[in-house]
């Protein structure tokens, strides 16, 4: 009987396929890639219409056209972030840190304040320092989140965005109110829901996606926390997010005077709106 000389073929090339074999290929679904894509695509999509806006020689048909898929381009980038936060935050935060959450809620004031001052509403609110344990990033977006949601459904003149933060004897307590339409009562909850907005809001105005308080419930869920709202009296919103207190650091805090810091927006003699 002649020999082959050829080494032999792995056993797995002659197995059939079948619920015995022990191993199997990793497979990837498509659609972890897909936000990646979409998001490239757009970046690239926005590029292209950023040069074509800057040539000189674009008529003003083409010139208003590039505005319209610019702005168009930028709310998909919104959405795609948004869809991609929002799965971040369903999960439940492993790695833990230190975050004073007045130190957050200023951060995200800081990033709210030109567009506020853009359309004349008035920072107010102090915030003393409170320790959670949690995810800065995601801590600061449950801020600006509330804070950009404040300042974009407000009153156009004389209107307020007030933003406290307060340590309690278990939780730390960032509670965001603000001016603006009434709210009823029974649209409160349906705010949080994905894509919903007041009954009044067109769909396609210009105060976001409608991801925005979904994205914050679930941080705060993912933190642990409550996130509660209800209708102000005389119109707009009081949204208070509750976490549990890291008790450690803020005793660590308190017992080094240097590193108590309260920040604040409100100018001397304001009284605290109601």
């Amino acid at each position: 009987m002649a020999v082959s000389s050829e080494p032999p073929l792995p056993a797995t090339a002659h197995a059939k396929p079948g619920p015995a074999l022990n191993t199997h290929p990793v497979r990837v679904p498509s659609r972890w890639f897909r936000p990646t894509i979409r998001i490239r695509l757009t970046l690239i999509n926005r590029t292209l219409l950023e040069v074509q806006l800057a040539d000189p020689d674009a008529s003003p048909e083409l010139a208003q056209l590039g505005k319209t898929l610019l702005a168009t381009n930028e709310r998909s980038e919104q959405l795609v972030e948004g869809l991609l936060l929002l799965a971040r935050s369903e999960n439940k935060i492993v790695d833990k840190k230190p975050v004073d959450l007045a130190e957050v809620a200023s951060q995200a004031l800081d990033q709210a304040r030109s567009e506020a001052q853009a359309k004349g509403v008035e920072i107010r609110g102090v915030r003393q320092q409170a320790f959670v344990q949690g995810n800065g990033v995601l801590l600061e977006r449950i801020a600006l989140n509330l804070v950009q949601n404040a300042v974009r459904y407000n009153r156009p003149d004389d209107g307020w965005v007030e933003i406290t933060t307060e340590p309690q004897q278990d939780y730390a307590v960032l509670v965001v109110s603000n001016t603006g339409p009434a709210v009823p009562a029974y649209e409160v909850d349906n705010l949080f829901e994905p894509f919903r907005r007041l009954r009044t809001e067109r769909t396609g105005s210009d105060k976001g996606v409608g991801l925005g308080l979904t994205i914050v419930r679930a941080a705060v869920r993912a933190h642990d926390g409550t996130t509660t709202a209800h209708p102000r009296e005389g119109g707009g919103l009081v949204i208070r997010v509750v976490l549990p207190r890291d008790k450690t650091t803020n005793e660590q805090a308190a017992q080094d005077e240097t590193s108590i810091t309260a920040h604040t927006d409100t100018p001397p003699g304001t009284p605290t709106p109601g």
